[in-house]
C-alpha cells in the first residue's frame, strides 16, 4: 500500500458507502468501533492501493471513485477482473498476501481498517460480520454474472453494454434524451482488458458506434452519448441488465442471466 494522504477526523456519519456498504444498517456502537480503527485515505488515478503479491496489513471501503482490481500471470498477461465503486472492499481479511493488484483508477477515497482490526470486528459484531459477508458475496455475484453476461456477445456489444451502463449510473436527473458527456474511468489499454479485446479492435468499435451517431469520440477517456436507446439496442439489451446487476434487481425481479454460460467469452 503506497503513500496514501490520510485525512483527520470521523467521516463514518456522512460515508456515502453507508448506503450499500458492509456498514450499512450496522449498529451505531458498532460505527463507532470502526471509526476508532479507520482512516480516510485519498489516492490519485494510478495510485496503488495494495499491490498484487503484496502482504495484506489493511482492508478497504470504497467511499467515492473506481478502483480497478487487475491480475497479471505468470507469463506476464494483465487482465482487468473487475471495476468496483463506492461500498465495495478491497482486499481479503483471510489471506496474508494478496493475489490481486487494486489500484485508484480515478480519484478515489478509500476507507482502511488495520486487517486484524477488521478481523477483530467481524469476530465481535454479528452485524458487521453479516454485511460484509453480504457485501462479499454480492461483489463476487457481479464479477460472475458480468462474465455471464458477455458470452456470446461480441466486442462492439460488450463495449455498447458497458458504456450504457455507465451512462445509466452517471445520467442522475437530466432526460435520457439529453447527451450525456461520459468520462470512462480507465485507460483503453485496460478497458480493452476487461471487456476481452484489444486495444485496436476497441477503437474500431468506438468509432463504429460514433459512425452511427450514437456517440461522440472527445479523446482517449471522454465520449458523449447522444442516443442511448440506441447504445441498448446494440448492446443487445445487456446494458440495462448490466446496470441492474449494481443494485440487485436481476434476482429480485427473477429474470434469467443473458448468455449461454457454456460458450466462449471472448467472441469475436
Amino acid at each position: 500500500m503506497q503513500g496514501p494522504h490520510v485525512l483527520a477526523g470521523n467521516r463514518c456519519s456522512s460515508c456515502p458507502s453507508r448506503l450499500h456498504g458492509p456498514c450499512k444498517g450496522v449498529q451505531q456502537s458498532v460505527l463507532q468501533s470502526i471509526a476508532g480503527v479507520s482512516s480516510t485515505a485519498s489516492y490519485a488515478p494510478g495510485a496503488t492501493i495494495i499491490a498484487q503479491g503484496e502482504s495484506v496489513h489493511h482492508l478497504g471501503i470504497v467511499r467515492h471513485g473506481t478502483v480497478k482490481i487487475s491480475n497479471t500471470t505468470a507469463d506476464g498477461r494483465h487482465m482487468v477482473i473487475g471495476l468496483i465503486e463506492d461500498g465495495r472492499l478491497i482486499g481479503n481479511a483471510f489471506e496474508k498476501t494478496s493475489r490481486f493488484a487494486y489500484e485508484s483508477a480515478t480519484v478515489s477515497s478509500i476507507c482502511l481498517i488495520p486487517r486484524a482490526a477488521f478481523i477483530k470486528l467481524t469476530q465481535q459484531c454479528t452485524d458487521f460480520s453479516c454485511a460484509v459477508l453480504e457485501t462479499a458475496q454480492r461483489q463476487a455475484e457481479e464479477i460472475q454474472e458480468w462474465l455471464t453476461l458477455f458470452n456470446c456477445r461480441t466486442t462492439l456489444q460488450r463495449l455498447a453494454g458497458y458504456l450504457f451502463a455507465l451512462s445509466a449510473r452517471r445520467q442522475g436527473a437530466r432526460p435520457a434524451s439529453e447527451p450525456l458527456a461520459l468520462e470512462i474511468p480507465v485507460s483503453r489499454k485496460d478497458l480493452a482488458a476487461y471487456l476481452g479485446t484489444t486495444t485496436e479492435t476497441l477503437s474500431r468499435n468506438m468509432q463504429q458506434l460514433a459512425r452511427k451517431q450514437i456517440l461522440t469520440v472527445v479523446d482517449g477517456q471522454k465520449v458523449i452519448i447522444t442516443d442511448r436507446k440506441r447504445l441498448n439496442a446494440m448492446a443487445a439489451s445487456i446494458g440495462e441488465e448490466l446496470q441492474s446487476l449494481r443494485h440487485g434487481h436481476l434476482a429480485a425481479a427473477g429474470r434469467p442471466l443473458a448468455g449461454n454460460p457454456a460458450a466462449p467469452l471472448h467472441a469475436a
